[in-house]
């Protein structure tokens, strides 16, 4: 029995990610704002307070030198271990606030365990194609599934810029990598936060805090709602975040829980800023 164990919340949070090379040495010189982005998921698996860290000594490329002087220049803790992770019992992770996983395959139902006593995963593909059959079925009670490679390399900018996740954070740094998707409809809890410019899903996330009020995710072509079946929403803009009354741009109901569309007027506008309102 693993009573005493168990972390305050009832269930902790995911991050997929859909390459490795994001937080690798290579991608804080490439992509400046990495240590923010390193910053800001420590912060969002500890809900804001300092936490305890576990990660393999072959995490990424080049052991993420950088990436650990920023966990702990943040005032975390990082323990780099030598030995397969899965080679350590269940109480041994849940002395850990969140595992950093991706470059060698894990009992996936250990994982799941673990993230269902409280504790956080950040899970990075590889991009040669064997994530699916690795961790999906980790994945798949939490609605989020692996599939397709993303070739290529390079600096790729990030558009979302409502989630903690990316505040501070205008590009990341990729060499290939694994297509990340969301396998349920109306569950929040699950959400892909940022698309390539193909539309293709780069990082999704497990929150269980997550509320079914509607959420815009924008990317390089359109609006994305997602939000509760059977709900009337309104899409309204502002051109400055600091005017007062917001402009509708459409109504929605909605039939299914994802909803695409594109803003016409917007490459007449040197700026804008939506938000979604799910109506009475």
């Amino acid at each position: 029995m693993l009573i005493g164990c168990l972390k305050a919340d009832a269930s902790g949070r995911i991050i997929i990610a859909f390459d490795d090379w994001i937080l690798g040495d290579t991608a804080f010189s490439q992509a400046p704002d990495t240590g923010q982005f390193v910053t800001n998921i420590a912060a969002w698996f500890t809900h804001g307070q300092p936490g305890r860290f576990l990660c393999t000594a072959n995490f990424s490329q080049d052991v993420n030198r950088k990436f650990a002087y920023a966990i702990t220049n943040a005032g975390n803790t990082l323990t780099i271990t030598n030995v397969p992770l899965d080679s350590l019992s269940l109480a041994t992770w849940l002395t850990y606030d969140a595992l950093f996983i991706g470059d060698a395959p894990i009992d996936n139902g250990m994982l799941t365990n673990y993230v269902n006593a409280g504790g956080s995963v950040y899970l990075y593909g590889i991009g040669y194609g064997s994530e699916p059959g690795e961790w999906n079925t980790f994945l798949q009670p939490f609605g989020l599934a692996y599939g397709g490679t993303l070739p290529n390399l390079g600096v790729i900018a990030i558009t979302n810029t409502v989630h903690p996740l990316f505040l501070g954070v205008t590009n990341v740094y990729y060499n290939n990598g694994e297509i990340v998707s969301v396998t349920t409809t109306g569950d929040l809890r699950s959400q892909v936060l940022q698309f390539d410019p193909a539309g293709q899903g780069m990082f999704a996330v497990w929150d269980p805090t997550a509320t079914n009020r509607p959420q815009l995710t924008i990317s390089f072509t359109g609006l994305q709602l997602v939000g509760t079946v059977g709900t009337s929403n309104r899409i309204e803009y502002v051109s400055n975040l600091t005017d007062t009354v917001w402009t509708p741009l459409t109504n929605v109901f909605l039939t299914q829980s994802n909803y695409f569309l594109i803003d016409p007027d917007f490459p007449n506008s040197a700026r804008r800023f939506y938000r979604a309102v799910q109506l009475p």
